[in-house]
């Protein structure tokens, strides 16, 4: 595989696969590799710069388990087909495909990944929402952590955030938008565990912008949960 840094992107598709599961714990090699060789299979394409793919490390559903393949365009007319990992998907988790207008990196950079796609009104403009979500993002890449008697500690951050937006679909369907659609905003988060996520999430900057933007968030759309993954490709 290419160097992903010595290329340059013009799409990103995020596949979302849902693997069934015999178990209530993450799939075993034996599920996952058929998806992880679809995954590989896909780099060799002309127009394909680099290939990503991990398992969420939460248990969403007893049944199943969330699986997300990320792969860097350097054209953008190419793009993966739904269809692409169907055999590998439960009936009633189909796989999704968000093309993102941005370039999310090397992700096997970070030790731990957090993927999250908040959901806005779609009457929201860019804008509004922008101002929600770059001072939390700035607040992320800069938090630090108070000890007992109120000096400071040691920084604790995210090592390296990418943000942009879901290009295609335009919108999600959503219920709770009184439009019935949603604006998907999509950051890539890395961290040195999941650990230092929730400390960095309970500085006093970082909450109280969190709930700022949670105030006008609609919930997470269904199969795109808030995920962390440890990405290899």
């Amino acid at each position: 595989m290419s160097n992903p840094q010595t290329v340059r992107v013009i799409a990103t598709d995020l596949v979302y696969v849902w693997v069934p599961t015999d178990t209530h714990d993450n799939p075993s090699i034996a599920q996952l590799e058929p998806v992880e060789s679809h995954a590989k299979r896909i780099h060799e394409h002309a127009d394909c710069a680099s290939v990503f793919w991990g398992s969420s490390i939460e248990i969403h559903a007893i049944d199943s388990s969330l699986v997300a393949v990320v792969v860097r365009w350097t054209s953008n007319r190419a793009r993966v087909s739904p269809d692409y990992f169907r055999p590998y998907t439960t009936p009633t988790r189909p796989a999704h495909v968000l093309r993102l207008n941005f370039d999310v990196g090397d992700l096997r950079e970070y030790p731990v990944t957090e993927i999250a796609l908040p959901c806005f009104p779609s009457d929201m403009s860019y804008h509004d929402i922008q101002t929600l979500t770059l001072p939390f993002r700035a607040a992320l890449m800069h938090a630090s952590k108070n000890g007992a008697e109120g000096e400071q500690s040691t920084a604790t951050c995210a090592l390296g955030l990418r943000q942009g937006w879901v290009a295609s679909p335009d919108y999600i369907a959503d219920d709770e938008s009184l439009t019935g659609e949603a604006t998907v905003c999509a950051m890539f988060i890395g961290w040195s565990s999941i650990e230092a996520h929730m400390d960095t999430i309970e500085t006093e900057r970082v909450k109280g912008l969190l709930e700022k933007m949670t105030a006008v968030m609609l919930p997470f759309a269904e199969g795109l949960e808030l995920s962390h993954f440890v990405f290899k490709g």
